[in-house]
């Protein structure tokens, strides 16, 4: 079995490739391929961030036998179809369903997300249900507008995405966090640190209690602050591997 890519046509079972920038339509985004790949996992870029935050990190090498891509997705939150709008959201879907259908070997795809990352994974949960099998989350924020509230280096670029403060549309503001949303029938890993100078670590909680009676779902408080502790994301992703 064999897929398209720039050159050619290769073997998807004994195959890697360096990452590499994409299109679908209009909609760019990075992908990195590695030996038999049964298992799509999708990167949601952090709140700043874009399609380059694949570039070189450690999943990479720590895990073997997938697709790994991350959408533009809008890039940084900083304008009114970001923060979760389902604009940005099907951006992500379409990324996916093309990646599917180029690798039709797949058999599970899995999310994962730190800070606004694991914020857009949530929300894409919401809205696309039965898309991603499990998802491994990181340093969140659950509540856009206590988030507006408690860090205000962030106010600028929410005030962007929502159109106006929290008082001014607290509506706009529930729509696009996770709180409001419903999700059931997925394997979460929710990852927090007490020690989160960016992102309060009740958000994390928070997000706990509202999708743990319907998922499968497992909590975390580490040490460390506002990142991702890279070993641990990969055995999370990698325990939600096909068997």
């Amino acid at each position: 079995m064999g897929v398209a890519n720039y050159s050619g046509t290769l073997a998807a079972t004994s195959r890697e490739e360096a990452v590499n920038a994409r299109y679908v339509g209009d909609e760019p985004y990075k992908r990195a391929v590695k030996g038999a790949p049964r298992t799509l996992i999708v990167m949601f870029h952090a709140w700043s961030s874009n399609l380059h935050e694949l570039d070189g990190i450690p999943l990479l090498t720590s895990l073997n036998n997938y697709v790994i891509i991350c959408p533009n997705a809008g890039g940084p939150n900083n304008h009114p179809e970001g923060a979760g709008h389902p604009a940005q959201l099907e951006r992500v879907k379409r990324v996916i369903d093309a990646t599917r259908a180029e690798f039709p070997m797949i058999e599970r795809v899995l999310g994962y997300g730190t800070s606004g990352g694991g914020h857009l994974a949530l929300m894409f949960l919401a809205a696309y249900p039965g898309v991603i099998y499990g998802a491994s989350l990181w340093v969140f924020p659950y509540d856009l507008a206590d988030w507006w509230t408690q860090k205000t280096q962030y106010r600028a670029s929410l005030e962007a995405c929502m159109g106006g403060t929290p008082a001014q549309v607290p509506a706009v503001y529930l729509d696009r966090s996770p709180m409001s949303k419903s999700i059931s029938g997925v394997r979460l890993h929710i990852n927090g640190s007490d020690e989160d100078v960016a992102v309060p670590f009740a958000h994390q909680e928070a997000a706990r209690d509202r999708f743990a009676p319907s998922n499968t779902l497992t909590f975390r408080n580490f040490s460390g602050g506002h990142i991702t502790q890279w070993p641990e994301a990969a055995a999370q992703l990698q325990s939600m591997y096909p068997a």
